[in-house]
């Protein structure tokens, strides 16, 4: 399920809404780089799981880290700081 995400541009500060699908994968939950509706210009945006107040942690024989994605907007009780993307 698509969850919003506010950002706001490390360029110009200005806080903006976009949409992205959460990686049900381990690792980060969103790792993508957006375009700045306001200056063009691209943030690169990395939510973890630490980062959302509706991480569960479940233990049955190994240790698991599920995250409630199911209702929508669970991503948006905090603004993500979006950062220039990597030159390399």
């Amino acid at each position: 399920m698509r969850q919003p995400l506010q950002i706001k541009c490390w360029k110009c500060k200005e806080v903006f809404t976009m949409s992205a699908e959460p990686s049900r994968k381990s690792g980060p939950l969103v790792e993508m780089a957006l375009p700045c509706p306001f200056c063009e210009a691209v943030n690169q945006v990395t939510v973890r799981t630490n980062q959302v107040k509706s991480g569960v942690l479940y233990r049955d024989g190994q240790t698991a880290e599920a995250v409630e994605l199911d209702q929508p907007g669970a991503l948006l009780g905090q603004v993500f700081e979006g950062t220039p993307p990597d030159k390399t």
